[in-house]
This record gives structure tokens, sequence and C-alpha cells, in this order.
């Protein structure tokens, strides 16, 4: 498996768990993105 196959994996299963949880009755927070804030670039949260 190539490494972008293992990555294109990796966040298909992350996004069944998050609908699982979901179906839990959890609650998912997803933040707005910040281009002040390294670790919440718009690019990847506004996305959703």
């Amino acid at each position: 498996m190539k490494k972008s196959d293992e990555s294109k994996q990796y966040f298909l299963n992350a996004y069944r768990v998050l609908l699982t949880r979901a179906r839990q009755g959890m609650i998912i927070y997803i933040p707005k993105g910040n281009m002040k804030d390294p670790t919440r670039l718009p690019n990847f949260y506004n996305s959703t």
C-alpha cells in the first residue's frame, strides 16, 4: 500500500469513527478555521 493510500484509509476510518460516535449521541465540535492559529488552518476546518 502506498503512503497516500494509507493516508486516505486512515482518514476514512477516522470519519467512520466520528459517524459512529455521533450516532451514539456524542457531540462533535469542529472549530472555525483561524489564520492566526497554525493548529486551526481554515483550509482544513472550513471545508467540512
